[in-house]
Order: C-alpha cells, then sequence, then structure tokens
C-alpha cells in the first residue's frame, strides 16, 4: 500500500509539472507577444543571398527575454514579418545592415541581401547603402548607390560592375561620367582619369634637303587635335639632330571606339619656300620634306595603349624617331 502511495504522488509530480509546462508554452513570459513555445520551437525561415543561393534555416528566441538579439526589434516582430527573420541574429541576412535599419530605416528587404525588386544587380545591400571608396584622378572619393536599382546612375554599368570593377575600374554609381571628360563610363577607355596622348620627338636626320640646308619642323595631329612643333636647328643632308626635350601633349576623346587613336605626322622646312594660287591668291608656304617614302606625311595608330610605343617613320628628305605614350590627368 505504501509503495501505491508512493507511485500515486510520483503520477501526481508528473501530471502537474506536465500541465504547468503546458500552461507555460502557453504564456509569454516576456511580454513580447509572442508565447513561450513558439520561442523554444522555433520556425523555419529562407534567407536569399545576392548570389543567388537561398539558405533555409531553422530558428528561435529565448522566452525570457523580449528582443533576444538586441537590434532593436521584439522578437514577435522578427517573427511576424513576412519570410519571418531570425531573432538571434542582429543581421538575419547578413548583408551589412541590421534588420532594424532594413524595416525602420531603409525600407529594403532584410531577408534579401539585394533588395532590387525586379532586376537585381548582384550587390548586397549594405554595400550599396554604406559605400565605398574608390580612387578618382588620385584623389579619394567614398560613393553609395541605390539599393533598389539596377543601375544608379543609368550608365551603361550596373551598380555592381562599377563596385567590382568590371571594366578594371572602380567607378562612382551615382555618376555617369566618374571622371568628368564628358564620355560616359561603359565607354570611357578609362573612367577614372582623363587620357592625353603624348608624343616625343626623339631624332631626326636630315638625308636630303631643297636648299642648301633645312629647318625642319612638324605638325602633329592625334584625333581632332593638332599642334606644331618648334623648328629644329638647320640642317645639311646627312646631319642628324638629338631632340631631347620635344614633347608634345594633345587631349583626345577618350571614347573607346577612337582608340587605338591616329597620329597624322606632316614635315616642313622653314628655309625654302614656295608659292601657290588659291582663291585668295597668291601665297608663300614652306616647302614640304618627305618623311614617308615620297610623301610628306605619316599616317599610323597608337597600338600598344597603354604602354610607350616607339615609331621610325622615313622618306627620301629624312628619316624621324619618336615615341607615343598617354598622360593621365
Amino acid at each position: 500500500m505504501k509503495y501505491i502511495k508512493v507511485i500515486f504522488i510520483i503520477i501526481v509530480i508528473i501530471l502537474a509539472s506536465t500541465f504547468m509546462y503546458i500552461g507555460w508554452l502557453s504564456m509569454d513570459g516576456d511580454g513580447d507577444g509572442l508565447i513561450n513555445g513558439t520561442e523554444q520551437g522555433g520556425w523555419d525561415i529562407q534567407i536569399y543571398y545576392a548570389n543567388g543561393s537561398v539558405e533555409k534555416r531553422h530558428v528561435n528566441s529565448d522566452p525570457n527575454s523580449r528582443d533576444t538579439d538586441g537590434d532593436g526589434l521584439s522578437d514577435s516582430e522578427e517573427f511576424a514579418y513576412i519570410g519571418s527573420l531570425d531573432p538571434s541574429s542582429r543581421d538575419t541576412d547578413r548583408d551589412g545592415i541590421s534588420d532594424y535599419d532594413e524595416i525602420k530605416t531603409y525600407d529594403t528587404l532584410p531577408n534579401y541581401q539585394d533588395s532590387e525588386p525586379l532586376y537585381k544587380d548582384g550587390l548586397m545591400d549594405g554595400i550599396e547603402i554604406n559605400g565605398w571608396n574608390i580612387t578618382i584622378k588620385g584623389e579619394t572619393r567614398h560613393v553609395k548607390s541605390d539599393p533598389f536599382t539596377y543601375n544608379s546612375d543609368g550608365d551603361e554599368l550596373s551598380d555592381y560592375e562599377e563596385w567590382n570593377g568590371s571594366n578594371g575600374f572602380r567607378t562612382d554609381p551615382e555618376s555617369k561620367d566618374t571622371d568628368g571628360d564628358d564620355i560616359s563610363d561603359g565607354s570611357d577607355i578609362n573612367p577614372i582619369w582623363n587620357v592625353k596622348i603624348k608624343v616625343e620627338l626623339l631624332n631626326f636626320t636630315l638625308l636630303s634637303s631643297p636648299g642648301n640646308t633645312s629647318r625642319p619642323y612638324f605638325h602633329i595631329r592625334v584625333g581632332s587635335n593638332s599642334t606644331e612643333t618648334e623648328k629644329l636647328p638647320s640642317l645639311s643632308a646627312g646631319e642628324k639632330v638629338e631632340l631631347n626635350e620635344s614633347v608634345y601633349v594633345l587631349d583626345i576623346s577618350d571614347y573607346e571606339g577612337n582608340f587605338p587613336p591616329e597620329i597624322i605626322i606632316y614635315a616642313f622646312d622653314n628655309n625654302t619656300q614656295e608659292t601657290r594660287s588659291t582663291i585668295f591668291g597668291t601665297i608663300t608656304v614652306d616647302v614640304s620634306l618627305d618623311i614617308n617614302g615620297s610623301k610628306s606625311s605619316w599616317t599610323g595608330h597608337y597600338t600598344d595603349y597603354p604602354n610607350e610605343q616607339i615609331f621610325k617613320i622615313q622618306g627620301t628628305d629624312g628619316i624621324l624617331f619618336f615615341k607615343v605614350s598617354t598622360v593621365d590627368e
């Protein structure tokens, strides 16, 4: 009989504990609006990553804490959010923005790393909102992009491509023309610098002269811009002169379709003149020097951009060596 009483007492204790536990599960111990049973048992959520993958995660919360992860959202709010959030993680989707800020401040999706509604650019919300540093013309600039837009500035590059430097350069996603050279980033041969062409004359050998001596000089054209060089010293046939400081920089459009840029060089003799008839009358001009076979002009292309490229051109009147490179400004 004594054993029966003991067993009975044990059963009563177990039943009482069970009912108390069941009652506890249905209670909301921390007053966060979520019953203890749900907090302890947890729920399933899905996380959508910027690379296109999806993670299924089982999560739960602390029934004794209104805000388990301390992110400013109660456990009940995280449970009630469409798709549901992880109440034990301040940043459910790990995109660099807390769940609270995504919902309360930026209106982005806290379980999607990339919140663009239609065309996703593949860039996490945290990167777009917090921004990143780029270097433009040697200076550091902090830039940001719109987390709801595939291409914030409407150029040919997505925000991800501008951040990642897919074309070889990290550019400003809020500016179509990062370097301000009137060429949009997606079409610019170098979107963070204004590229100019530097032509350096190295030496010239006079092979033949229209007169006793010649004083050569050149017209250099790159794209739509041109310049006239200084006159060389007077030379006799067979003489060679080194040109140590004959450097000329010409600006060109940085549109990538203009590369490789065309270079045209004309040669003249300032010591010998001839007359020509024009609609305005007779004029006196300097005689041309043949530096390309029997032609007084040479046309070629700078094909080794952005490296230095050395050229040799030769005609019946002379031989010219020159070097072409770039200047970034």
